[in-house]
């Protein structure tokens, strides 16, 4: 038996299971399960957990180069003004993506007005968002509470 790597005229013994490059085959039950449910689609992905670290980073970069064009005249007034507008154009630009709040918040608060601290109902990048731009409730999806307990048999 030859130690060179290259030398394929060794017999090799079989894997314990099959793999595809650095996966394992999923065979069986677990094949089905993960057929039945694969996860979010890539469009999903991208406008999700994708983006959300891509534009925190981008917020971050943002940010140190204020602080950065700041800090060389040495004007910490400016530096100041500049972050806090920075920081209050990144929160309300996170909260137009990916702001949903509380169902149950959302439900018993008066009706939605758009303010300083809300631009949107629900963040553009949102299930609900898609739902409600669909004309369908934003809430379709969840569980509605039993509330069986509290009501009175008549």
């Amino acid at each position: 038996m030859s130690t060179n790597p290259q030398d394929t005229s060794a017999p090799r013994s079989a894997p314990k299971y099959s793999r595809v490059g650095y996966l394992p085959k999923l065979e069986g039950p677990l094949r089905e399960q993960a057929l039945a449910e694969p996860g979010p689609t890539w469009g999903e992905w991208l406008v999700g957990p994708f983006a959300k670290v891509w534009v925190a980073l981008g917020f971050f970069i943002v940010d140190s180069w204020i602080f950065v064009l700041w800090a060389s005249p040495f004007s910490l007034v400016a530096m100041v003004a500049s972050l806090i507008a920075a920081v209050y154009l990144e929160f309300l630009l996170w909260r137009f993506l990916w702001y949903a709040p509380d169902r149950e918040d959302d439900l018993h608060s008066l009706p939605f007005r758009p303010n300083w601290a809300r631009l949107t109902r629900f963040g553009r990048w949102t299930p609900q968002s898609v739902r409600l731009r669909a004309g369908q409730d934003p809430y379709e999806g969840h569980p509605v509470d039993d509330m069986s307990e509290f009501v009175g048999s008549p």
